[in-house]
């Protein structure tokens, strides 16, 4: 057999196969949307029953809780758990970025205010922590975005929940106040197992 028919027959066979064979599903690689349904808020600045907070999810995917009385005063602190389910559909898994605070701060000389932020999925021992710190003379806006690294994972193919706690603490006089406007668990990462 010469070398052109050989190089016939196998392209023949090529284009046989390519219309014979089944296909095969590619799997979708497309990241879920974040779906987090707040199953309990606990603390002493906040609650369901009656509500204290209320919650939002943006166009961009974050999802913020909004507080109607997390207030502090100096010589105190307050503190806001929130407990959440995350949709994770089989064969992935997530990462929370990042998770930010939003408070009006107004501080005297000498006094200090501190953000301490902590997340963890419920069950396992990992958990990341972040605290900022701010003094007087201070009067503004106050914005803290913690984003960890390296990432805390969700284990794989485990229904557990997503806990992020934030605390603030004033250090000064009782006219020295926090007021925490809101908490945003921003958008998660995800991956495949």
């Amino acid at each position: 057999m010469s070398i052109v028919k050989v190089i016939a027959v196998v392209a023949l066979g090529v284009a046989l196969l390519g219309t014979s064979a089944p296909s095969v599903a590619v799997a979708d690689e497309t990241p879920p949307e974040f779906t987090f349904t707040l199953l309990a808020a606990n603390g002493s600045a906040c609650r369901l029953d009656p509500p204290s907070i209320t919650t939002e999810v943006l166009p961009d995917g974050d999802f913020v809780v909004r507080y109607s009385a997390f207030v502090v005063y100096g010589g105190d602190y307050q503190s806001c758990t929130l407990i959440g389910s995350v949709a994770v559909p089989a064969g992935w898994t997530y990462a929370i970025p990042a998770v930010s605070n939003r408070g009006r701060v107004v501080l005297g000389a000498g006094a200090s205010a501190k953000f301490h932020t902590a997340a963890w999925f419920t069950g396992y021992p990992a958990t990341v922590t972040d605290a900022q710190q701010v003094d007087g003379p201070y009067d503004d806006f106050w914005d803290t975005t913690t984003g960890w690294g390296p990432l805390a994972w969700a284990p794989c193919d485990a229904a557990v929940n997503l806990a992020v706690n934030a605390l603030a603490r004033v250090a000064g006089h009782p006219e020295d106040v926090v007021t925490m406007a809101s908490t945003t668990i921003h958008r998660p990462i995800w991956r495949r197992c």
